[in-house]
């Protein structure tokens, strides 16, 4: 028994330490050749574990975007949603929504930014009391009305978003 720790309960927290590993930040500090995320997926395939492999690649998504490679984010995001989609994890869905959505406002592509984060805004409504990823929705929509040349609309997700931090879910859909 390692550092006292029961082997049972290290295998449980195998899982945990993987994820943590494959981190964005996490994996900038490490050697960038690692392939680490790579592993962590094959594992969790071989596992069955389907939503530990989507946050991997949500994960991998985000640090490819970090690096600049913003193709190979794309496609780790879209096939994290693919795979929570599978599940049916609303939250790794919006997640992943989000992502893409951000992607394709850098793009220029403000009417498919908007349909993403508006499907991701709704996601985090039907996960009732999920104000901090409504916000985040809100915000994103707020980032591509500001890229449309949309002060007021701006101005109103903004403040939607704020209003979702400080109470009830209670924000609505307000992007065009």
């Amino acid at each position: 028994m390692p550092f006292g720790v029961p082997s049972t309960t290290r295998l449980a927290l195998l899982p945990r330490s993987i994820i943590l590993a494959t981190s964005p930040g996490i994996v900038e500090t490490s050697r960038p050749q690692s392939g680490i995320t790579t592993r962590a997926c094959g594992l969790f395939a071989s596992l069955g574990d389907v939503a530990r492999q989507a946050l991997v690649l949500l994960n991998r998504g985000k640090l490819e975007r970090r690096r600049g490679q913003t193709e190979a984010a794309e496609a780790a995001f879209e096939r994290s949603l693919l795979l929570y989609r599978e599940v049916g994890d609303l939250q790794g869905i919006a997640s992943a929504l989000n992502r893409l959505g951000d992607l394709a406002r850098e793009r220029g592509d403000l009417a498919l930014a908007r349909t993403l984060h508006d499907e991701a805004l709704a996601m985090f409504h039907q996960q009732r009391g999920d104000r901090w990823g409504q916000a985040i929705a809100l915000n994103y929509l707020a980032l591509a009305a500001l890229a449309d040349g949309d002060p007021a609309g701006t101005t109103a997700l903004a403040q939607g978003a704020l209003r979702a931090l400080a109470g009830p879910a209670h924000c609505a859909t307000m992007s065009r």
